[in-house]
């Protein structure tokens, strides 16, 4: 279960910073060329999708702070102390 949240969490990261960097840059470039039909368009294509996924990403986040992490049973430690 882990695997696959740490999977998606990263995805999800992925798909945020893209939608959200289109969103920025898409309205940049309506303010260089001045048209502002493309700074609302710009707005009205990524700003609703950026939310949900910055919401979909904390959450996957956040319940990734409270799954366990998988021991490593792999490594014992044999160290033996021995006084004398």
């Amino acid at each position: 279960m882990r695997t696959f949240l740490e999977f998606l969490f990263k995805v999800l990261l992925v798909l945020f910073l893209t939608a959200g960097t289109l969103l920025v840059f898409g309205q940049i470039l309506g303010i260089l060329l001045q048209k502002w039909d493309i700074i609302i368009a710009s707005t009205n294509l990524f700003k609703t999708p950026t939310l949900v996924l910055s919401a979909l990403f904390s959450l996957v986040g956040f319940s990734l702070y409270y799954i366990p992490e998988k021991k490593d049973t792999s490594f014992v430690d044999h160290n033996i102390s021995t006084s004398g």
